[in-house]
């Protein structure tokens, strides 16, 4: 009984140790984020022009005291302007804002200030303008900087002709008309209250680091390893979750800008008036072939030109719904009144859900070991899936109903086959047709999972039955509205151009909706997808499988030469299972093949982003580059080597295993700074995977 007593005792402390030391890591990593980001920048109040009055629209805090180009000045007015207490503009509005901070001059000599803009700024330090003359003592100054800048329309695939044209850096130095750009930590918000990003860290991070002590306390103190495990891979699920939200919601009304997909528009038009008042609408490319089956409404707003037709049937209204409640919570009176800051919530919450649905996916597959988490870190942090899963489309809906197809069908074969389960994967299936029309091939692929299990025929009618019904209440809707316009928009949507050249884009050819990036990330998931697939039995790949090969031939043909970013998405759940898998084999049993697909791609790819384009191609850089990139494959290739030739060796097998974690934790950093600076990545590296430098 002593014995038991100290045993427990013995854990208790080891707990409490592990919480505590997980609490105070916590704490001082929300310290050093609030004093390194968060406590410092500019308190920006944003103006526009109405009818000649000047009108506030909105405040925010910019932690960035850089605005090197259009986005984010252009996302605070559009994104913030007060509907309907302003009417919507036709034209896309000046940029008129006042960033106020307090500025500390150090120690020394005088600074001068000056701005690098687009257009004009005035500066006041102290209640008096500054001349290119004046300096500033050292110390503590009231600043105040009116900028206003004018930005221009949108080139063709939503760029911008001049992404500069709304430009804004403060500048110092000891002498007049200086160069270098103020830094953050000499500047912080004016006004007592604390911006909301500062509160959010403290309001969501202190309870978060709570409820992660609690969870490690608990981890630790258990008496049976089993449970130990339970509750560790518990706390590491619901880590990768957050993760996956996290990285989506981190500027997600900055970029994508709100010009560069259109699309998001009609999803929630649609939406906003399926719930006002029953009646569909959406902008549409066809607006005048129609041939008097809609009515044609010109909007013009924020620069912006649509034709808007009204019945709407060019796109299924599942997601739309989604979409326009989310409108109608953030307060839109309109439809044109929607805001990306409250619509774009619908997929990144969407994006969470599918998160947690490829770990449990790929947990059904192999239960033991890291690969439901690597899996799932996959799918929450890279760039490409982060950034165009924020998107209103449908396949943000999409992914989450294959998932959810795959995972209840893998329930009902594995639990006693319960009807239940298979209803709900043929809900799933069905579903997926009211978000998207090629995704009807999902009721067939489920029909043929279950008809594979030996003397499962009557279930597979079962399943076609439920499917077919659920798909059914697509023309069941368009009879209701207008049952002409609907049969001409399906169509229309079908008349693309075709040819043989279909299916290699899906291989090597993404995109964050135009942006061609993610090459290196795609083969790596395909490559790593199919080298774990080989390696299993049909039981277990068949339901990652099937799926995934019927909706690519679908979406293939059905949208013949149109490629968009958004069309490979319903593909990255799957792609992420078998890499997953993959990745976990490249843990536990790693080999030089595995490695070298691990280093080359996915590791190697992604630190593209941290290389300055411009640089890269000077002459200047070729040599040193070429000695930095030398080193890392040799080092990064060396302990994969290694333990293929001493494969019984403890030592070659650390080696490799620290050489995979730290490529993963490499890749993890670089793709959340990828994100969260994808306002500039994306002029810099806009299309690099179509610039033959990089890629000849």
């Amino acid at each position: 009984m002593d014995e038991h007593l100290t045993d427990r005792t013995r854990r208790r402390r080891r707990a409490i140790g592990v919480a505590s030391a997980a609490g105070l890591l916590g704490v001082a990593l929300l310290l050093a984020l609030d004093a390194g980001y968060f406590a410092h920048g500019y308190a920006a109040t944003w103006y526009a022009n109405v009818e000649g009055r000047r009108e506030r629209l909105t405040t925010t805090t910019e932690h960035r005291v850089e605005l090197p180009n259009v986005h984010r000045p252009l996302a605070r007015v559009v994104q913030g302007w007060p509907s309907p207490r302003l009417p919507l503009p036709a034209r896309l509005p000046e940029i008129d804002v006042e960033l106020a901070a307090t500025l500390t001059v150090p120690d020394g000599r005088p600074h001068y200030l000056a701005a690098d803009v687009e257009r004009e700024a005035e500066i006041v330090a102290d209640g008096r303008a500054l001349g290119p003359e004046d300096a500033l003592a050292p110390g503590a100054h009231a600043l105040v900087v009116r900028w206003r800048a004018q930005p221009l329309p949108q080139g063709d695939s939503g760029r911008n002709r001049r992404s500069d044209s709304a430009r804004f850096a403060l500048l110092w130095g000891p002498a007049p008309y200086p160069a270098r750009p103020v830094p953050a930590s000499a500047l912080v918000p004016d006004g007592a209250a604390w911006p909301a990003a500062r509160v959010a860290l403290y309001g969501l991070g202190l309870p978060l680091l709570l409820l992660v002590a609690y969870w490690l306390f608990r981890a630790a103190d258990a008496a049976r390893p089993l449970d130990r495990a339970r509750r560790l891979g518990l706390l590491a699920t619901a880590a990768v979750v957050a993760l996956s939200v996290g990285y989506r919601a981190y500027d997600y009304d900055v970029m994508p800008e709100f010009r560069e997909n259109a699309d998001e528009l009609f999803a929630t038009w649609n939406g906003w008036s399926l719930l006002h008042d029953g009646t569909t609408r959406g902008w549409s490319l066809w607006a005048h072939d129609y041939h008097g089956l809609v009515e044609v409404e010109q909007v013009r707003f924020f620069g912006e030109s649509r034709s808007v037709i009204s019945p709407y049937f060019e796109h299924p209204p599942l997601l739309h719904v989604l979409v326009g409640v989310a409108a109608h919570a953030g307060g839109a009176s309109h439809w044109l009144e929607a805001k990306l800051s409250h619509t774009r919530w619908v997929p990144i919450l969407l994006a969470g859900l599918c998160t947690l649905l490829v770990m449990a996916i790929t947990r059904r597959i192999e239960g033991a070991g890291p690969a439901p988490y690597l899996a799932g870190l996959l799918y929450a942090t890279l760039p490409s899936i982060v950034l165009q899963t924020r998107v209103i489309k449908e396949e943000a809906l999409l992914t989450v109903l294959v998932a959810g197809l795959v995972w209840f069908f893998q329930r009902w074969r594995d639990d006693g086959r319960r009807t239940r389960d298979l209803a709900m994967a043929a809900v799933c299936a069905g579903a997926a047709t009211l978000t998207k029309v090629p995704a009807v091939v999902y009721v067939p692929a489920l029909v043929m999972l279950v008809a594979a299990e030996r003397g499962q025929l009557r279930r597979a009618g079962f399943a076609l039955a439920v499917g077919l019904g659920v798909s059914a209440l697509l023309p069941i809707f368009g009879a209701i509205v207008d049952w002409d316009a609907f049969v001409y928009s399906l169509g229309r949507q079908g008349g693309r151009p075709m040819h043989w050249n279909l299916f290699p884009r899906w291989f090597d050819a993404t995109m964050i909706n135009h942006n061609f990036l993610g090459r290196g990330w795609i083969l790596f998931l395909w490559l790593g997808f199919a080298g774990a697939m080989v390696r299993r039995g049909v039981r277990d790949t068949a339901p990652v499988i099937v799926p995934l090969v019927a909706y690519m031939c679908a979406i293939a043909i059905g949208t013949g030469n149109w490629t968009f970013g958004w069309y490979i998405v319903p593909f990255y759940p799957l792609l992420c299972v078998g890499a997953g898998l993959f990745l976990a084999r490249v843990w536990q049993r790693p080999d030089l093949l595995g490695g070298t697909l691990f280093v080359t791609l996915l590791v190697m790819y992604t630190l593209n982003f941290t290389l300055d384009v411009h640089y890269a191609k000077q002459p200047a850089s070729w040599s040193g580059l070429r000695t930095i990139v030398t080193l890392f494959v040799v080092f990064g290739l060396a302990p994969y080597a290694a333990v293929q030739v001493w494969r019984e060796s403890r030592l070659a097998r650390g080696a490799a295993k620290l050489a995979t974690a730290l490529g993963l934790a490499t890749v993890v950093g670089v793709s959340g700074w990828f994100v969260a600076r994808y306002d500039t990545l994306y002029e810099s590296h806009h299309s690099l995977d179509g610039d033959e430098y990089f890629t000849r």
